[in-house]
This record gives structure tokens, sequence and C-alpha cells, in this order.
């Protein structure tokens, strides 16, 4: 397997940044809501300071992670083809833990 990182250069400022930070209403779900939206009304970022981006952490993973991470609350949860599901800080990007998935 080769190794990945689930970097949070775009998707998670695009994600904690929205109203107001880790307390707004999050990304629960895979496409932000039952209507697959993928959009945040709230946030604050546009076209105009999207540049500015940078990576706040980033977390190894064993293969590639192809889908986006769903935020509740203070953790993101993401999969990844390594066979893991993990929960990670939305802060730090620490583990919180892992979970081996039967693919």
């Amino acid at each position: 397997m080769r190794a990945a990182v689930f970097a949070a250069k775009i998707a998670l400022p695009l994600l904690l940044l929205a109203g107001g930070g880790l307390h707004a209403e999050g990304w629960p779900m895979y496409g932000r809501d039952l209507k697959h939206s993928f959009s945040n009304p709230d946030s604050r970022i546009t076209p105009l300071n999207v540049w500015a981006l940078t990576e706040v952490w980033s977390h190894p993973t064993g293969d590639v992670v192809s889908a986006s991470p769903a935020v509740v609350g203070s953790a993101v949860y993401v999969g990844s083809w390594d066979g893991y599901f993990y929960a990670l800080d939305a802060q730090s990007g620490r583990q919180n833990w892992a979970f081996k998935v039967d693919c």
C-alpha cells in the first residue's frame, strides 16, 4: 500500500471557517446535507480570499482518501482505502480513534 496523507489544506478550512468555526452547523454527511448541496451559504470564503488558505494540519493514512469528510462538533470523520475509518480532532488533526472496517 502506498502512503497517503489526508491534508486539511482546502476541505477543512472550507468547513471550519463556515459560519464562525467548529461550533457552526458543520458538514455532518456526504455532500453536507440531505440535498447534497456541497456548499455552506454561511461560509466566509470567497473567490477573493481563497488564495490565502493554508494547511492547518494533516493526518497520515495507509492509502488514499477519496471521499469528503464529515465534520460533527469538534471531530472530523473520514474513511481511507487503507481499510480504516478515522475520527480526528478538528483543531489539531490528532487521531481520536481508528476503526478497521470489514471490506
